[in-house]
């Protein structure tokens, strides 16, 4: 049954959630660490996070609460948005360096040729504002998920949440449409992709859509490489002489 998956995954979840921040911390130089800069040093670096959770003076219970704490709190994303509306005057604190002219160029543009692309860390700042502090967004232990309300609210008020939602409905539905009739496979391809990867509501407005964007740039190069001609792709042919997955 699909709920025995669902189960053994939820407790996975909870049982590793203490190693996964064990290994975020080292990760970003914690615990008198240089930070992982190398496969190796990302190898290393969870063997040290297992040996850490594993070394604490705790019982197995007490492991089993910080983890389902810490499950509880990532997916808590309603507390977020709260945080984001009280935060006031230190609101100013959390908006990073992108314009939103950016939109359209900053997923294909690398660094190297940009040297002064901004650096999306808004959940880093959200975490220095939110402890009263300034600084440098790398000093921040953790990076808070602003959500996509939450900074819609941010960057543009009120009336934002609102718009900004209904702009997102309105994108969602519009790929909907495409496969609710006569299931043509490359846009099928399109709509699981984005189904799966392409509104992560925890992010902020411009990291969702610019990661949006660039999604959909890799699937529409993607789908005739893995379909083929538009025809066969809209009629179901076998191609190379597999079965049709779609009838």
């Amino acid at each position: 049954m699909w709920w025995h998956l669902f189960v053994i995954l939820f407790f996975g979840l909870v049982l590793l959630y203490p190693v996964s921040n064990a290994y975020r911390s080292i990760v970003r130089g914690g615990g008198g660490t240089e930070g992982v800069a190398s496969f190796e040093g990302a190898a290393e670096a969870g063997q040290m996070a297992f040996r850490n959770v594993g070394g604490r003076e705790s019982t197995g219970g007490d492991r089993w609460r910080e983890g389902l704490n810490d499950a509880f709190e990532r997916f808590d994303l309603l507390t977020n948005v709260a945080q984001v509306l009280t935060l006031g005057s230190r609101a100013s604190m959390v908006k990073g360096d992108v314009q939103w002219w950016m939109l359209p160029i900053y997923p294909f543009v690398p660094r190297f040729l940009w040297p002064s692309k901004p650096i999306l860390d808004e959940g880093a700042r959200l975490t220095l504002a939110l402890e009263g502090r300034s600084g440098d967004p790398i000093s921040a232990d953790s990076s808070t998920a602003i959500t996509y309300p939450g900074d819609l609210y941010l960057q543009f008020g009120l009336v934002g949440i609102p718009v900004g939602m209904c702009v997102l409905g309105v994108v969602a539905q519009w790929f909907t449409n495409r496969v609710s009739g006569p299931v043509d496979r490359q846009a099928l391809l399109v709509y699981v992709g984005i189904f799966l990867f392409g509104f992560p509501i925890e992010c902020d407005v411009f990291l969702l859509w610019t990661g949006l964007i660039k999604l959909l740039a890799m699937l529409y190069i993607l789908r005739p490489l893995v379909y083929g001609r538009p025809e066969l792709a809209r009629t179901g042919l076998p191609l190379s002489g597999t079965r049709p997955l779609i009838a």
